[in-house]
């Protein structure tokens, strides 16, 4: 028998050991650069912009305001730069110790009923390849995990008061900040604190959450309206239903960073958000419960057929779905019963889960990433389940199952991981944007095109180019709208580009909105030259010029390139 003292050390040793290798897997696959994916640059941009008052999209011409991302994370991207220097590793340093922070924040929750659970659970999160990537990546998914724990925490202290309610309230309003989902949390919150009856601190939180919360939505709506992709309001009306899964990189490929969605399968939502290409349908054209119907439908097949799969690095097979089924069935008993479980022993968790599942089924559009919050959530609910299967099996045995499975995520997990650290090896961090080893040949050229136009396009130019905010970045050029390009015919495209002093187009494989723009441009094709062509990773330069001055060898190469880039392949 381990005396006690000895074995909370052990325990506590152990639990370090997780989070430093976290933190190591984490740290060694970062982003080696800004990448292509855009929402990176867009956090560190606002963060800059906050440090001066401002809270507007600089990289676009006119800086209308933000309306998308809300401001808590940039907030704290900005704190950080002023006291650390607002490089780009102290942001990833930032989200490192922010997942970091939030794994150990949900050891030491479950550790309160259990120290083997806490381990297991801990052990599973810290290798899990979704939660390491985006522990490298300038993201707020990894401050908003830290949020959430949080407020778990201090929801569920053995000993509640007044200050331990105000600092989860404080949590969770500063989650719906970072992440407008958050808003779950607030709602989860709010309904746990009416079942107690504790009728004051519930309106003392409405009044305060609300009046926080309402003031972005007031920003938002005061805002120039916003397309899909550009306004989660925007979105949220978008009559559609897309299916979206993106997995993180689990192979020898030389892309070591977050894979875009927008690259799954046409016609495809930027960064997981509706096909800005594709006109909504008339809002009468269908009911709204046959929208929600719809909806739900086909968000349910995709996060259970493969957004869960992707999120818990299950080992399963594309050759069969024998297995998928099978998981799928493991997953929904060992969920009934951790459900049972859970509500036993953290209701405010089961009210999350709740909340934020309802919220993905009727959202206009599924992405798997969106479940990477709920992780540390659903492995405990997954473990509770192993243990409530065989809590009355003698020694061992009672934890059989719960090992088990850990065993097997773990083993997946440091696989997975194993093929990514692999692959960053081979990665130039001295030169990353170019270097084959850390960006594929469709990010590359992107970044050879961004380049080349920093170089030399004049200081003022403007740009239609995918992925502004990095061009931006990268370049110090502003672009235009492209959301709005893409409705256009291409007589009006040419008076849009006209009257917001287009000079240089950047046309790009990296996203599919650029199909769309390529075709549209074919008609316009004579009145831009051919500056740079990329081919291998599809990229082009365009500069614009007037059909009388263009030469007719110029007009040639520029309209063969721009339908050579539309007809893809995409």
């Amino acid at each position: 028998m381990i005396p006690l003292a000895r074995r909370v050390s052990l325990v506590h040793v152990v639990a370090a050991v997780l989070l430093a290798m976290h933190a190591a897997l984490a740290w060694s696959l970062r982003a080696p650069s800004i990448t292509a994916g855009a929402d990176d640059a867009v956090y560190l941009m606002l963060a800059r912009g906050l440090r001066h008052l401002s809270y507007h999209n600089s990289w676009i011409i006119g800086a209308p305001p933000q309306a998308q991302y809300p401001p808590f994370y940039p907030g704290v991207l900005a704190l950080a730069g002023t006291v650390f220097g607002s490089g780009l590793d102290v942001a990833l340093g930032l989200n490192v110790l922010c997942s970091t922070a939030a794994l150990a924040t949900g050891f030491a929750l479950v550790r309160r009923w259990s120290e083997p659970l806490a381990l297991f659970g801990l052990a599973a999160a810290a290798v899990n390849p979704w939660l390491v990537l985006l522990a490298g990546l300038v993201a707020s998914e990894p401050l908003f995990l830290f949020l959430v724990m949080q407020t778990l925490w201090w929801a569920a202290r053995p000993a509640p008061s007044a200050r331990t309610r105000a600092v989860a309230a404080s949590m969770a309003i500063a989650a719906s900040l970072t992440r407008i989902i958050g808003v779950v949390l607030v709602a989860a919150l709010l309904v746990e604190w009416l079942l107690q009856r504790r009728l004051r601190t519930a309106a003392i939180f409405a009044t305060v959450g609300g009046a926080l919360i309402g003031a972005w939505f007031v920003w938002v709506l005061m805002a120039p309206r916003g397309l899909p992709g550009q306004s989660y309001i925007a979105d949220a009306l978008f009559p559609g239903a897309v299916a979206v899964v993106a997995t993180p990189p689990t192979d020898s490929s030389p892309n070591t960073v977050a894979p875009d969605p927008a690259r799954a399968s046409p016609p495809a939502p930027p960064r997981g958000s509706p096909p800005a290409s594709v006109h909504p349908p008339p809002a009468s054209s269908r009911s709204l419960p046959s929208i929600i119907a719809r909806r739900v439908w086909r968000n349910g097949q995709t996060y259970l057929s493969a957004g869960v799969f992707s999120a818990l690095a299950l080992p399963v097979t594309r050759t069969t779905r024998w297995d998928n089924w099978g998981w799928l069935a493991a997953l929904a008993v060992l969920g009934i019963l951790g459900i049972i479980e859970l509500t036993r022993r953290l209701r405010p968790a089961i009210l999350l889960l709740l909340c934020y599942a309802g919220l993905l089924l009727v959202w206009p559009y599924s992405l798997d990433r969106y479940l990477v919050p709920l992780i540390p959530l659903i492995l405990i609910l997954l473990l509770l389940g192993g243990q409530r299967l065989t809590r009355s099996w003698e020694g061992f045995g009672r934890w059989l199952i719960p090992a088990s499975l850990t065993g097997i995520l773990v083993a997946s997990g440091l696989a997975a991981n194993s093929a990514r650290l692999t692959a960053a090896a081979a990665c130039d961090r001295a030169s990353p944007l170019l270097s084959p080893g850390c960006f594929g040949p469709e990010q590359r050229a992107f970044f050879a095109a961004a380049l080349q136009a920093g170089r030399e396009a004049p200081a003022g130019a403007v740009f239609l180019s995918p992925k502004a905010p990095t061009l931006f970045y990268l370049t110090g050029r502003r672009s235009v709208d492209v959301f709005h390009a893409l409705r256009l015919s291409p007589d009006s495209l040419r008076a849009y580009l006209q009257a917001s002093g287009v000079e240089y187009i950047v046309l790009s494989r990296i996203h599919l909105d650029q199909r769309w723009i390529a075709r549209t441009l074919q008609a316009l094709c004579a009145e831009w030259k051919l500056t740079a062509d990329y081919r291998e990773g599809g990229a082009l330069l365009l500069e614009h010029v007037s059909s009388e001055r263009g030469s007719a060898e110029q007009r040639r190469a520029s309209c063969e390139a721009t339908s050579r880039l539309a007809a893809g392949p995409w």
